[in-house]
C-alpha cells in the first residue's frame, strides 16, 4: 500500500484507469462482444483477418476495400491475425490496446492540465477523460479508430503547448511535431484540418497575428457556404453547384489572406483615425473579393465548373465584409489596443520573417506532405482511387432518398447543433445533465424516454446558461487559459471539420468522429471548472474537508464507472449464454449452403463470425471501386452476376423503404422468411 501510495500522480492515474476496466479482457465472449457495439469496427477486423491470410486489403476476399483509417488498421492487421486459430483472442488483445491508449490519454490530459490548472482539477479531468461514460463509450469501446485518434490529438495538442511555452533545452522539434501531426491524420484523415491549424500557430507570431489569420480562415470559409445557402438553399439546387461551392471555400480564404496582409488588416506602422481604418478594410475586402470573382468566373469559363450563380458572389463580398469588421473590433475590445489593426509593419515582417517561415513551415509540413502523397498514391494504384470510397459514398447518399440520413437543412446544423442537444459534435456539451438523468434513470428504474430527453434538454439549457454567465464573469481567468491552452487551433480545426462534412452534403455521420470536438469541452470545462475550484478553496479553509470533497467526487466518477462498465460488459454470464452472440450466425448458416456468397447492408460482424460463406458489403462503404462504379448509377446487377450472389441478408426496413436498394434489388429479390433476427432474400438474377 505504501508503494501504491509513493507512486507518481502520472503512474496512479495510468494505473487506476487500467485496473478500473481491465476485467472486460476477462469477461466471457458473449460479454466481450458487447464491447464492440458498432457493426463498423468489423469491417476492420474482417479486412485485417484477411489481409493476414494473403487475401490483400478486401473485406470480402473478392474486390479490394478502402473504407477505413490506415494507422488503425495497421495496428488491427497483426491483431487480427490470430484469429484464423481463435475468433475471439484478437477481440480480447484490442480491448486490452484500447484500454492502455484510454490510459495513455488520460495522462496527456493530466500533462496539458497539470502546470496551469490546479492539481485537482487537472486530476479530476484526466480521470474524467477516461472514465465518463459518453466519453469512453466513444473513444474507448466500439473497436473504432477513435481512440487511437484521441490520443494522438492529444499529443499534438500537448506538444504544440510544449514548443509555444517551453523555455528549456527540451523543447519539441517541429520536425517531431509534424509526425505527431502525421500520425494523428492517418488516425482519422479529418484530422488534417487541426494539423492545418497547429501549424499556423506553431509558424507564426505573435500571438495576435494567429489569433486574426485563424478567424479570417474561419470567415472565409463560413462566408461561402452560408452564401451559397442564403442563394440556393440546402437541397438538390445546392447540391448541382457543390463542386463550385468548395473550390471557392478554398480558394476564398487564400486570396483573403494574401490581400489582408499586403492591406495592412494584420498590423500596419501608422496611426490613422477610425474613418481611414474602416475605408481600409472596405478596400481589402473589396479588392480581395473581386479576385475571388475573377478566380471563379476564369473556372467557369474554361469549364473547370458548370455553372455558379453571381448573386453567391455579392453575398460572398457582404458577409466578408461584416465578419472583417467584427473580428478587427473583437481584437479592439479584448486587446484594449486603442485601434482595430495591430501596430505592425507586415513589409518589414515579411522581409524579416520569410526564410524563418519557409523554414519552419518546411520542418512540420514535410512529413505530414510526404506521408499523404505516398499514402493517396498507394490508394491511387492499389484501390483505383486517391481517398476511401467511403467518404464518396456518404456525400452520395446525400443525393438520395435513404435511410442512412438527410443531409443538413438549417444553419444551426451547418455549425453541428444538434436539436437533442445529445448527439453531434457538441454533444458531450450535456454530459453532466445526461449523467445525472442517465443516474437517476438507472437507480430509480425510470422507463419513461420523453421525461428523460425533456430532463436533459432543460438541464442543458440552465448549464448552457450557467456556463455563458461564468464565462462572462470570470473572462479575465478563463482569456490566459484559453491562450495557455491553444484552444483556438483547436476550436477553428473542430468548426472546419464539421462544416467539411455538413456544407458537402455529406450524410450518416457518427460519434467517433467528433472526438476533437470532445477534447476541447473537456478542456473549456476543465477552465471554468478551475476558477470555481479556487472559489471553493477561498472558502473552505479545512484542508481535511477539502480532501474529502475531493476524494468523494473521483470516488462518484470511479463507481458509476464500473458500474456502467460492468452493466455493459458483465463478467458473469450463466454457461448456456456464454456463445448466445452467435445464434443469429448458426441459423444463417443453416439457410444457406457453404460457400455461398451474402449481400447484407453491413454485414462488419456477420462477415467475421460466419463459416464458409462470403458476406459481401451492399452499401458500399467495405467494397470496391469497382462495385461503387455501378451503384452509383444504379446497375449492379453485372457485379453481383460476376461474384455469384445468392442472398442478400439485411433488415427489411433498409431494403424495401430507400434508395439505392428499391432500385437496384426492384424484381430481384424473393422473401424467404426472418433468420436470426433479419430478413433473408433470395437474390434473382
Amino acid at each position: 500500500m505504501k508503494r501504491l501510495l509513493a507512486l507518481s500522480t502520472e503512474k496512479k492515474i495510468f494505473l487506476l484507469v487500467v485496473l478500473a476496466s481491465l476485467f472486460v479482457v476477462f469477461t466471457p465472449a458473449n460479454s466481450l462482444v458487447n464491447w464492440y457495439a458498432s457493426d463498423d469496427a468489423f469491417y476492420y477486423f474482417k479486412t485485417a483477418q484477411n489481409f493476414s491470410e494473403g487475401y490483400g486489403l478486401s473485406f470480402d476476399r473478392i474486390g479490394r476495400s478502402s473504407g477505413f483509417h490506415p494507422l488503425w488498421m495497421l495496428v488491427c492487421i497483426p491483431v487480427f491475425a490470430l484469429a484464423r486459430f481463435d475468433l475471439i483472442l484478437p477481440l480480447r488483445i484490442l480491448v486490452l490496446i484500447s484500454i492502455l491508449l484510454n490510459a495513455g490519454s488520460a495522462l496527456l490530459v493530466y500533462r496539458i492540465l497539470k502546470d496551469r490548472l490546479t492539481p485537482f482539477i487537472a486530476v479530476f479531468f484526466s480521470l474524467f477523460w477516461a472514465l465518463s461514460r459518453q466519453i469512453f463509450g466513444t473513444t474507448t469501446m466500439q473497436g473504432m479508430e477513435s481512440g487511437i485518434s484521441a490520443f494522438f490529438v492529444l499529443m499534438l495538442l500537448y506538444l504544440t503547448i510544449q514548443r509555444l511555452q517551453s523555455v528549456s533545452g527540451n523543447t519539441p522539434k517541429l520536425w517531431q511535431i509534424g509526425i505527431v501531426a502525421t500520425l494523428a491524420i492517418f488516425s482519422r484523415l479529418d484530422n488534417i484540418f487541426l494539423a492545418g491549424f497547429m501549424g499556423i500557430w506553431l509558424l507564426f507570431k505573435p500571438a495576435t497575428f494567429r489569433y486574426l489569420i485563424s478567424m479570417d480562415i474561419l470567415a472565409a470559409v463560413i462566408s461561402v457556404f452560408c452564401s451559397t445557402f442564403l442563394r440556393l438553399g440546402y437541397g438538390v439546387i445546392y447540391a448541382q453547384y457543390l463542386d463550385a461551392t468548395q473550390i471557392m471555400a478554398v480558394a476564398a480564404p487564400i486570396l483573403h489572406l494574401i490581400v489582408f496582409y499586403f492591406a495592412g488588416l494584420y498590423g500596419h506602422n501608422r496611426r490613422e483615425s477610425l474613418w481611414a481604418t474602416l475605408i481600409r478594410i472596405a478596400a481589402a475586402v473589396g479588392v480581395s473579393s473581386v479576385l475571388l470573382a475573377g478566380v471563379m468566373l476564369t473556372l467557369q469559363i474554361t469549364g473547370v465548373i458548370a455553372g455558379f450563380p453571381r448573386a453567391v458572389l455579392i453575398f460572398d463580398a457582404a458577409f466578408v465584409l461584416l465578419f472583417t469588421l467584427v473580428i478587427r473590433f473583437g481584437f479592439l475590445f479584448v486587446s484594449n489596443s486603442p485601434t482595430p489593426l495591430p501596430t505592425a509593419d507586415p513589409l518589414a515582417s515579411l522581409s524579416l520573417q520569410w526564410k524563418t517561415w519557409l523554414h519552419d513551415g518546411i520542418a512540420y509540413a514535410a512529413p505530414i506532405a510526404l506521408s499523404l502523397a505516398t499514402y493517396m498514391s498507394f490508394n491511387r494504384v492499389y484501390f483505383g482511387v486517391w481517398t476511401p470510397v467511403s467518404g464518396q459514398i456518404k456525400h452520395w447518399w446525400g443525393n438520395l432518398i435513404t435511410v442512412y440520413g438527410r443531409p443538413i437543412d438549417s444553419i444551426p446544423a451547418f455549425f453541428g447543433y444538434s436539436p437533442d442537444l445529445q448527439s453531434g459534435p457538441w454533444g458531450l456539451f450535456s454530459w453532466m445533465s445526461k449523467s445525472l438523468v442517465y443516474d437517476i434513470e438507472f437507480w430509480f428504474k425510470l422507463e419513461n424516454e420523453l421525461l428523460y430527453n425533456n430532463l436533459i434538454k432543460v438541464l442543458s439549457l440552465i448549464g448552457l446558461a450557467a456556463a455563458i454567465l461564468l464565462i462572462i464573469f470570470l473572462r479575465k481567468k478563463i482569456k490566459p487559459l484559453f491562450h495557455n491552452l491553444a484552444l483556438m487551433p483547436l476550436l477553428t480545426g473542430c468548426l472546419i471539420q464539421i462544416m467539411q462534412y455538413n456544407g458537402t452534403r455529406y450524410v450518416n455521420t457518427r460519434g467517433w468522429y467528433w472526438i476533437t470536438e470532445f477534447i476541447f469541452l473537456m478542456l473549456f470545462n476543465a477552465i471554468i471548472f478551475d476558477s470555481l475550484y479556487q472559489v471553493v478553496i477561498q472558502h473552505v479553509g479545512k484542508p481535511r474537508l477539502l480532501k474529502v470533497f475531493q476524494v468523494g467526487i473521483i470516488g462518484v466518477l470511479l463507481v458509476n464507472f464500473v458500474i456502467y462498465l460492468e452493466h455493459q460488459v458483465p463478467l458473469v454470464v450463466s454457461p448456456e449464454k456464454r456463445y448466445a452472440f452467435q445464434d443469429s450466425f448458426r441459423e444463417l448458416e443453416a439457410a444457406t449452403q457453404p460457400g455461398d456468397v451474402i449481400g447484407s447492408s453491413g454485414g462488419g460482424i456477420i462477415a467475421y463470425f460466419i463459416q464458409d460463406r462470403t458476406i459481401v458489403n451492399l452499401d458500399g462503404l467495405m467494397n470496391s471501386v469497382e462495385y461503387f462504379t455501378g451503384l452509383r448509377v444504379f446497375k449492379t446487377e453485372e457485379y453481383y452476376k460476376k461474384i455469384n450472389m445468392k442472398y442478400v441478408y439485411a433488415n427489411e426496413y433498409v431494403i424495401i423503404s430507400g434508395e439505392p436498394y428499391i432500385i437496384i434489388f426492384e424484381d430481384h429479390l424473393e422473401k424467404l422468411g426472418k433468420v436470426g433476427g433479419s430478413m433473408l432474400f433470395r437474390y434473382l438474377p
